[in-house]
């Protein structure tokens, strides 16, 4: 999810949302097909797809030190430099 939210330079929370809606569709497809009712889908996987991802982007909206803390672990510090 983080190298989709880089490269799509969107919110990783919303990523994290439409990967999460996708995956349950997907469920809920197979279920269908397989079983011909819904299995193994209950209402908190539901929830858990739409709310994990927006409550990541509040977080890290309003608590900016996750941010912070988060860029240090993607900067290039100690990354050998390039041969010129």
């Amino acid at each position: 999810m983080r190298a989709i939210s880089s490269v799509s330079a969107k919110p990783f929370g919303s990523c994290k949302v439409a990967f999460d809606v996708t995956l349950v569709a997907i469920a809920l497809v197979l279920s269908l097909a397989f079983f011909r009712g819904i299995q193994g889908l209950g209402i908190g996987t539901v929830v858990s797809a739409l709310l994990v991802g927006r409550i990541v982007n509040l977080f890290n909206r309003f608590v900016p030190f996750l941010a912070a803390i988060a860029r240090l672990s993607r900067s290039e510090v100690g990354a050998p430099e390039a041969a010129a």
